[in-house]
Protein backbone atom coordinates (compact mmCIF):
# COMPACT_ATOMS: atom_id res chain seq x y z
CA UNK A 1 0.00 0.00 0.00
CA UNK A 2 1.97 3.36 -0.57
CA UNK A 3 -0.42 6.91 -0.21
CA UNK A 4 0.94 9.80 -2.14
CA UNK A 5 0.85 13.60 -1.73
CA UNK A 6 -1.06 13.51 1.58
CA UNK A 7 -0.47 14.45 4.99
CA UNK A 8 0.54 11.93 7.66
CA UNK A 9 -2.34 10.22 9.76
CA UNK A 10 -1.97 8.36 12.56
CA UNK A 11 -5.04 6.13 14.43
CA UNK A 12 -3.61 4.74 17.67
CA UNK A 13 -5.77 1.96 19.40
CA UNK A 14 -5.71 0.96 23.22
CA UNK A 15 -3.78 -2.98 23.62
CA UNK A 16 -3.15 -5.40 26.58
CA UNK A 17 -0.10 -6.81 25.60
CA UNK A 18 1.68 -9.80 27.10
CA UNK A 19 5.80 -9.18 27.15
CA UNK A 20 7.95 -12.01 26.23
CA UNK A 21 11.96 -10.76 27.41
CA UNK A 22 14.98 -12.11 25.57
CA UNK A 23 17.96 -10.78 27.34
CA UNK A 24 21.54 -10.78 25.96
CA UNK A 25 23.71 -10.61 29.33
CA UNK A 26 24.20 -13.48 31.69
CA UNK A 27 21.43 -13.31 33.67
CA UNK A 28 18.95 -15.08 31.63
CA UNK A 29 15.26 -15.53 32.69
CA UNK A 30 14.77 -18.73 33.84
CA UNK A 31 12.25 -19.18 30.87
CA UNK A 32 14.71 -17.51 27.91
CA UNK A 33 17.77 -20.11 26.81
CA UNK A 34 20.25 -18.49 24.79
CA UNK A 35 20.91 -20.34 21.55
CA UNK A 36 23.95 -18.73 20.81
CA UNK A 37 26.31 -16.42 22.36
CA UNK A 38 28.64 -14.85 20.19
CA UNK A 39 30.77 -11.83 20.74
CA UNK A 40 28.57 -8.57 21.34
CA UNK A 41 28.99 -5.83 18.89
CA UNK A 42 26.71 -3.93 20.36
CA UNK A 43 25.43 -2.37 24.35
CA UNK A 44 21.95 -3.56 23.83
CA UNK A 45 21.20 -5.76 27.15
CA UNK A 46 17.90 -7.20 25.97
CA UNK A 47 15.33 -7.61 23.72
CA UNK A 48 11.96 -7.47 24.42
CA UNK A 49 8.87 -8.47 22.49
CA UNK A 50 5.06 -7.40 23.36
CA UNK A 51 2.50 -9.56 21.62
CA UNK A 52 -1.24 -8.72 21.63
CA UNK A 53 -2.52 -11.60 24.03
CA UNK A 54 -5.03 -13.91 22.58
CA UNK A 55 -6.53 -14.76 26.08
CA UNK A 56 -7.20 -11.12 27.24
CA UNK A 57 -8.61 -10.58 23.18
CA UNK A 58 -11.03 -13.95 23.80
CA UNK A 59 -13.57 -12.28 26.50
CA UNK A 60 -14.11 -9.22 23.70
CA UNK A 61 -14.44 -11.75 21.04
CA UNK A 62 -16.93 -13.72 23.29
CA UNK A 63 -19.10 -10.72 24.25
CA UNK A 64 -19.69 -9.59 20.85
CA UNK A 65 -20.12 -13.28 19.38
CA UNK A 66 -23.93 -12.47 18.95
CA UNK A 67 -23.80 -8.93 16.91
CA UNK A 68 -20.99 -10.89 14.68
CA UNK A 69 -23.51 -13.57 13.62
CA UNK A 70 -25.99 -11.30 12.93
CA UNK A 71 -23.36 -9.41 10.46
CA UNK A 72 -21.57 -12.88 9.15
CA UNK A 73 -21.19 -11.86 5.02
CA UNK A 74 -24.11 -13.81 3.11
CA UNK A 75 -22.53 -16.30 0.41
CA UNK A 76 -22.97 -13.95 -2.37
CA UNK A 77 -20.81 -11.53 -0.78
CA UNK A 78 -18.56 -14.17 -0.23
CA UNK A 79 -18.34 -15.51 -3.53
CA UNK A 80 -17.65 -11.75 -4.86
CA UNK A 81 -14.99 -11.39 -2.63
CA UNK A 82 -13.05 -14.46 -3.78
CA UNK A 83 -14.42 -14.08 -7.39
CA UNK A 84 -12.82 -11.76 -10.03
CA UNK A 85 -12.46 -8.47 -10.49
CA UNK A 86 -12.89 -6.16 -13.24
CA UNK A 87 -10.28 -4.25 -14.76
CA UNK A 88 -10.93 0.03 -14.86
CA UNK A 89 -7.56 0.85 -16.12
CA UNK A 90 -8.64 4.62 -17.15
CA UNK A 91 -10.04 6.93 -13.93
CA UNK A 92 -13.55 7.37 -13.12
CA UNK A 93 -15.01 9.52 -11.23
CA UNK A 94 -17.30 8.01 -7.87
CA UNK A 95 -19.84 9.31 -6.02
CA UNK A 96 -19.26 10.88 -2.62
CA UNK A 97 -21.47 10.77 0.09
CA UNK A 98 -21.09 13.48 2.46
CA UNK A 99 -17.86 15.54 2.43
CA UNK A 100 -14.44 14.81 1.92
CA UNK A 101 -11.44 17.25 3.66
CA UNK A 102 -10.86 20.10 1.22
CA UNK A 103 -7.54 19.35 3.00
CA UNK A 104 -7.16 15.76 1.64
CA UNK A 105 -5.33 15.84 -1.66
CA UNK A 106 -3.44 12.59 -3.35
CA UNK A 107 -3.74 9.04 -4.14
CA UNK A 108 -3.61 5.86 -2.17
CA UNK A 109 -2.50 2.70 -4.22
CA UNK A 110 -2.83 -1.26 -2.69
CA UNK A 111 -2.33 -4.50 -4.39
CA UNK A 112 -4.25 -7.27 -3.66
CA UNK A 113 -5.88 -10.95 -4.91
CA UNK A 114 -7.71 -10.18 -7.99
CA UNK A 115 -8.20 -13.47 -9.81
CA UNK A 116 -9.44 -16.16 -6.96
CA UNK A 117 -11.44 -18.64 -9.77
CA UNK A 118 -8.77 -21.01 -9.24
CA UNK A 119 -7.07 -20.47 -5.93
CA UNK A 120 -7.53 -22.36 -2.44
CA UNK A 121 -6.00 -20.31 0.05
CA UNK A 122 -6.78 -16.35 0.47
CA UNK A 123 -3.05 -15.06 0.11
CA UNK A 124 -3.46 -16.25 -3.56
CA UNK A 125 -5.24 -14.83 -6.04
CA UNK A 126 -3.58 -12.74 -9.11
CA UNK A 127 -2.41 -9.51 -8.40
CA UNK A 128 -4.35 -6.40 -8.90
CA UNK A 129 -3.88 -2.76 -8.38
CA UNK A 130 -6.77 -0.27 -6.89
CA UNK A 131 -5.93 3.27 -6.90
CA UNK A 132 -8.02 6.23 -5.16
CA UNK A 133 -7.24 9.61 -6.12
CA UNK A 134 -8.74 12.52 -3.94
CA UNK A 135 -8.62 16.17 -5.18
CA UNK A 136 -10.68 19.60 -4.18
CA UNK A 137 -13.65 17.33 -1.93
CA UNK A 138 -13.87 15.07 -5.46
CA UNK A 139 -12.88 10.89 -6.09
CA UNK A 140 -11.89 9.00 -8.68
CA UNK A 141 -10.98 4.82 -8.95
CA UNK A 142 -8.92 2.81 -11.11
CA UNK A 143 -8.06 -0.65 -11.26
CA UNK A 144 -5.51 -2.78 -13.10
CA UNK A 145 -4.51 -6.06 -12.93
CA UNK A 146 -0.48 -6.14 -12.46
CA UNK A 147 1.33 -7.60 -15.49
CA UNK A 148 2.83 -10.87 -14.40
CA UNK A 149 4.38 -14.03 -15.92
CA UNK A 150 1.71 -16.30 -13.52
CA UNK A 151 -0.99 -14.11 -14.44
CA UNK A 152 -0.21 -14.25 -18.35
CA UNK A 153 0.31 -17.92 -18.43
CA UNK A 154 -2.90 -18.11 -16.61
CA UNK A 155 -4.70 -16.19 -18.80
CA UNK A 156 -3.64 -17.96 -21.92
CA UNK A 157 -3.81 -21.25 -20.07
CA UNK A 158 -7.03 -21.15 -18.45
CA UNK A 159 -5.17 -23.28 -15.43
CA UNK A 160 -3.07 -22.84 -12.57
CA UNK A 161 0.66 -22.58 -14.22
CA UNK A 162 2.98 -21.59 -11.48
CA UNK A 163 2.52 -22.47 -7.80
CA UNK A 164 1.04 -19.99 -5.39
CA UNK A 165 1.35 -20.11 -1.68
CA UNK A 166 -1.34 -21.96 -1.08
CA UNK A 167 -2.57 -23.18 -4.66
CA UNK A 168 -0.70 -25.82 -6.63
CA UNK A 169 -0.36 -25.94 -10.11
CA UNK A 170 -3.14 -27.37 -11.71
CA UNK A 171 -2.35 -30.23 -13.89
CA UNK A 172 -3.68 -33.10 -15.92
CA UNK A 173 -3.31 -36.89 -14.40
CA UNK A 174 -0.07 -39.08 -13.50
CA UNK A 175 2.27 -37.67 -16.23
CA UNK A 176 1.47 -33.94 -15.52
CA UNK A 177 2.25 -34.94 -11.96
CA UNK A 178 5.51 -35.97 -13.09
CA UNK A 179 6.37 -32.91 -15.14
CA UNK A 180 5.91 -30.54 -12.40
CA UNK A 181 7.35 -32.22 -9.76
CA UNK A 182 10.96 -33.01 -12.38
CA UNK A 183 10.38 -29.10 -12.79
CA UNK A 184 10.46 -27.87 -9.00
CA UNK A 185 13.42 -30.42 -8.84
CA UNK A 186 15.33 -28.35 -11.66
CA UNK A 187 14.36 -25.31 -10.33
CA UNK A 188 15.94 -26.13 -6.92
CA UNK A 189 19.02 -27.72 -8.33
CA UNK A 190 19.55 -24.84 -10.81
CA UNK A 191 18.85 -22.25 -8.40
CA UNK A 192 15.68 -20.95 -10.37
CA UNK A 193 12.92 -22.42 -8.37
CA UNK A 194 9.63 -22.14 -10.46
CA UNK A 195 7.84 -20.22 -7.90
CA UNK A 196 4.90 -17.95 -8.63
CA UNK A 197 6.08 -14.74 -9.66
CA UNK A 198 2.67 -13.02 -8.33
CA UNK A 199 3.54 -9.62 -7.05
CA UNK A 200 0.02 -9.07 -4.79
CA UNK A 201 0.79 -8.26 -1.07
CA UNK A 202 2.75 -5.17 -1.25
CA UNK A 203 3.86 -1.86 -2.47
CA UNK A 204 7.05 0.04 -1.63
CA UNK A 205 8.15 3.81 -2.46
CA UNK A 206 11.53 2.95 -4.41
CA UNK A 207 13.51 6.16 -6.75
CA UNK A 208 13.82 4.72 -9.52
CA UNK A 209 11.95 6.78 -12.18
CA UNK A 210 12.15 9.73 -10.78
CA UNK A 211 14.24 11.52 -13.30
CA UNK A 212 11.24 10.73 -16.03
CA UNK A 213 8.36 12.24 -14.25
CA UNK A 214 7.75 10.35 -10.89
CA UNK A 215 9.43 7.67 -8.76
CA UNK A 216 7.60 4.53 -9.54
CA UNK A 217 6.00 1.74 -6.86
CA UNK A 218 7.48 -1.29 -6.72
CA UNK A 219 4.73 -4.47 -6.17
CA UNK A 220 6.07 -7.40 -4.33
CA UNK A 221 5.49 -11.00 -3.07
CA UNK A 222 7.62 -13.98 -1.39
CA UNK A 223 9.57 -14.93 -4.27
CA UNK A 224 12.58 -13.18 -5.73
CA UNK A 225 11.36 -12.74 -9.32
CA UNK A 226 7.76 -11.15 -7.38
CA UNK A 227 9.32 -7.53 -8.05
CA UNK A 228 7.59 -5.63 -10.52
CA UNK A 229 7.96 -1.81 -11.16
CA UNK A 230 4.47 0.35 -11.11
CA UNK A 231 3.70 3.22 -12.82
CA UNK A 232 1.29 5.04 -9.77
CA UNK A 233 -0.47 7.78 -12.26
CA UNK A 234 -2.19 4.96 -14.68
CA UNK A 235 -0.92 1.80 -12.52
CA UNK A 236 0.77 0.42 -15.82
CA UNK A 237 3.53 -2.15 -15.29
CA UNK A 238 6.36 -1.15 -16.00
CA UNK A 239 9.54 -3.80 -15.72
CA UNK A 240 9.72 -6.63 -14.03
CA UNK A 241 13.08 -6.21 -10.92
CA UNK A 242 16.06 -8.95 -11.96
CA UNK A 243 19.07 -9.01 -9.91
CA UNK A 244 22.43 -9.44 -10.83
CA UNK A 245 24.01 -8.74 -7.32
CA UNK A 246 25.01 -12.31 -6.86
CA UNK A 247 22.80 -12.18 -3.74
CA UNK A 248 21.26 -16.45 -3.02
CA UNK A 249 17.74 -16.70 -2.55
CA UNK A 250 14.78 -18.51 -3.34
CA UNK A 251 12.70 -17.23 -0.88
CA UNK A 252 12.13 -13.42 0.36
CA UNK A 253 9.39 -11.44 2.85
CA UNK A 254 7.07 -8.90 0.84
CA UNK A 255 7.72 -6.59 4.01
CA UNK A 256 10.71 -4.52 3.75
CA UNK A 257 11.24 -2.02 6.01
CA UNK A 258 12.43 1.25 5.06
CA UNK A 259 15.56 2.95 6.50
CA UNK A 260 15.54 6.64 7.49
CA UNK A 261 18.01 7.05 4.26
CA UNK A 262 15.48 5.86 1.96
CA UNK A 263 16.82 2.11 1.74
CA UNK A 264 15.00 -0.72 1.77
CA UNK A 265 15.78 -3.37 4.70
CA UNK A 266 15.16 -6.90 3.88
CA UNK A 267 16.03 -11.07 3.35
CA UNK A 268 16.26 -13.57 1.23
CA UNK A 269 16.60 -17.04 2.15
CA UNK A 270 17.74 -20.08 0.53
CA UNK A 271 16.87 -23.65 0.55
CA UNK A 272 17.94 -26.14 1.49
CA UNK A 273 20.90 -25.88 3.46
CA UNK A 274 20.80 -22.37 3.57
CA UNK A 275 19.74 -19.50 5.47
CA UNK A 276 18.66 -16.00 6.34
CA UNK A 277 20.89 -13.82 3.56
CA UNK A 278 19.81 -9.94 5.34
CA UNK A 279 20.48 -7.34 3.18
CA UNK A 280 19.40 -3.50 2.26
CA UNK A 281 18.65 -2.46 -1.32
CA UNK A 282 19.60 1.15 -2.79
CA UNK A 283 15.75 2.66 -3.59
CA UNK A 284 17.44 4.02 -7.25
CA UNK A 285 19.06 1.42 -8.44
CA UNK A 286 17.74 -1.20 -6.26
CA UNK A 287 20.78 -3.25 -5.87
CA UNK A 288 21.38 -5.56 -2.62
CA UNK A 289 23.86 -5.86 -0.82
CA UNK A 290 24.26 -8.30 1.95
CA UNK A 291 24.51 -7.30 5.98
CA UNK A 292 24.07 -10.61 7.40
CA UNK A 293 23.63 -14.54 7.14
CA UNK A 294 21.97 -16.34 9.46
CA UNK A 295 22.29 -20.50 9.19
CA UNK A 296 18.76 -22.54 9.55
CA UNK A 297 18.83 -24.42 12.10
CA UNK A 298 16.93 -27.30 10.12
CA UNK A 299 18.88 -27.24 7.08
CA UNK A 300 16.60 -29.67 5.15
CA UNK A 301 13.05 -28.36 6.48
CA UNK A 302 13.71 -24.64 6.48
CA UNK A 303 11.75 -22.21 9.05
CA UNK A 304 9.00 -19.62 7.18
CA UNK A 305 8.94 -16.03 8.02
CA UNK A 306 6.52 -13.54 6.66
CA UNK A 307 7.52 -10.37 8.30
CA UNK A 308 10.76 -9.34 10.96
CA UNK A 309 11.65 -6.14 12.98
CA UNK A 310 13.52 -3.36 12.32
CA UNK A 311 15.54 0.09 13.38
CA UNK A 312 17.86 1.37 11.51
CA UNK A 313 20.44 -0.19 13.35
CA UNK A 314 19.18 -3.84 13.59
CA UNK A 315 16.91 -5.92 12.07
CA UNK A 316 14.97 -8.72 14.39
CA UNK A 317 14.68 -12.02 12.38
CA UNK A 318 11.80 -13.86 14.40
CA UNK A 319 12.48 -17.87 13.64
CA UNK A 320 9.21 -19.71 14.90
CA UNK A 321 9.35 -23.27 14.84
CA UNK A 322 7.46 -23.29 11.75
CA UNK A 323 9.17 -25.52 8.98
CA UNK A 324 8.60 -25.77 5.12
CA UNK A 325 8.64 -29.13 3.96
CA UNK A 326 9.97 -29.79 0.68
CA UNK A 327 7.91 -32.99 -0.15
CA UNK A 328 4.93 -30.85 0.48
CA UNK A 329 6.62 -27.87 -2.18
CA UNK A 330 7.61 -30.99 -4.59
CA UNK A 331 4.91 -34.05 -4.27
CA UNK A 332 2.03 -32.03 -2.58
CA UNK A 333 2.30 -34.48 0.70
CA UNK A 334 -0.10 -33.10 3.47
CA UNK A 335 1.78 -31.27 6.06
CA UNK A 336 -0.01 -29.82 8.95
CA UNK A 337 -0.18 -26.38 7.85
CA UNK A 338 -0.69 -26.24 4.29
CA UNK A 339 3.62 -26.85 3.29
CA UNK A 340 4.49 -26.53 6.45
CA UNK A 341 4.70 -28.26 9.91
CA UNK A 342 4.86 -27.12 13.44
CA UNK A 343 7.18 -28.55 15.78
CA UNK A 344 6.57 -26.43 19.06
CA UNK A 345 9.01 -27.95 20.86
CA UNK A 346 12.10 -26.02 19.29
CA UNK A 347 10.59 -22.64 21.02
CA UNK A 348 11.15 -19.99 18.91
CA UNK A 349 14.99 -18.15 18.28
CA UNK A 350 15.04 -14.35 17.86
CA UNK A 351 18.00 -13.27 15.84
CA UNK A 352 19.40 -9.81 16.64
CA UNK A 353 21.15 -8.39 13.59
CA UNK A 354 23.49 -5.64 13.49
CA UNK A 355 23.60 -3.51 10.45
CA UNK A 356 26.93 -2.16 10.55
CA UNK A 357 28.04 -4.47 8.18
CA UNK A 358 29.94 -6.55 10.95
CA UNK A 359 28.16 -10.01 10.55
CA UNK A 360 28.19 -10.22 14.10
CA UNK A 361 24.36 -11.75 14.76
CA UNK A 362 23.07 -13.06 18.34
CA UNK A 363 20.93 -15.36 18.99
CA UNK A 364 18.63 -16.23 21.57
CA UNK A 365 15.31 -18.61 22.33
CA UNK A 366 12.60 -17.67 23.74
CA UNK A 367 9.22 -19.33 24.41
CA UNK A 368 6.93 -20.28 21.24
CA UNK A 369 4.61 -18.50 19.14
CA UNK A 370 3.41 -17.83 16.05
CA UNK A 371 3.10 -14.78 14.28
CA UNK A 372 2.43 -13.06 10.79
CA UNK A 373 3.46 -9.21 10.76
CA UNK A 374 5.92 -7.10 13.12
CA UNK A 375 3.54 -3.52 13.66
CA UNK A 376 6.68 -1.58 15.75
CA UNK A 377 10.31 -2.33 16.29
CA UNK A 378 12.30 0.59 19.35
CA UNK A 379 15.11 0.97 21.21
CA UNK A 380 14.83 2.40 24.50
CA UNK A 381 15.73 5.74 25.26
CA UNK A 382 19.27 5.16 26.94
CA UNK A 383 20.06 2.25 23.80
CA UNK A 384 19.90 -0.61 26.08
CA UNK A 385 17.12 -2.58 25.44
CA UNK A 386 15.13 -3.24 21.88
CA UNK A 387 11.85 -3.53 21.73
CA UNK A 388 9.31 -5.72 19.34
CA UNK A 389 5.73 -5.26 18.87
CA UNK A 390 4.19 -7.46 17.02
CA UNK A 391 0.68 -10.28 17.53
CA UNK A 392 1.31 -13.75 18.59
CA UNK A 393 -0.44 -16.68 17.97
CA UNK A 394 0.00 -19.95 20.04
CA UNK A 395 0.28 -21.91 16.82
CA UNK A 396 -0.30 -21.14 13.11
CA UNK A 397 -4.10 -22.22 12.41
CA UNK A 398 -4.97 -19.18 11.26
CA UNK A 399 -3.28 -20.38 7.66
CA UNK A 400 -5.87 -23.59 7.74
CA UNK A 401 -8.72 -21.06 8.78
CA UNK A 402 -7.53 -19.15 5.87
CA UNK A 403 -7.96 -21.82 2.78
CA UNK A 404 -11.19 -20.53 0.64
CA UNK A 405 -13.17 -23.70 0.87
CA UNK A 406 -14.34 -23.10 4.99
CA UNK A 407 -14.29 -18.87 4.21
CA UNK A 408 -16.84 -19.71 0.92
CA UNK A 409 -19.14 -22.32 2.50
CA UNK A 410 -18.63 -22.03 6.01
CA UNK A 411 -20.26 -24.73 8.58
CA UNK A 412 -23.59 -24.06 10.22
CA UNK A 413 -25.24 -25.11 13.27
CA UNK A 414 -28.57 -27.19 13.78
CA UNK A 415 -30.27 -23.95 13.51
CA UNK A 416 -28.43 -22.63 9.79
CA UNK A 417 -26.35 -20.01 11.98
CA UNK A 418 -22.51 -19.37 11.03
Amino acid sequence: MAWQGAPALNANRSLQPASISCSSNSRLPRSLKPSSQRSAATQLSSVTMAAVSGTAAAATAEASADKAACNAPTEAARKALFGVAEEQPAEVEAAVRGRLPGWLSGSLVVNGGGDYSHMSHMFDGYGVLAKVRLQGGKAWGAQRYLDSKAYREYTREGRVVLREFGTRAEVSGPLGELKEVLRQLAGLMTKNPSFTDNASVSLQPVRRGAAAGGPLLMAMSETPPASYLINPSDLSTTEQVTYDDGLPGDLTTAHPSILADGSLLNFTRSLPFGGFHVYKQDPTTLRRTQLAFVPDRRPLSPAWLHDFGATDKYAVLLEHPLYMSLASLLLGRPASHLFMNWQPQDETRVHLVPLDGSGVVRSFTCPTFFYFHVSNTFESADGSSLHVDLAAYDDPQILNDLLLQPLLRPARDADGAL
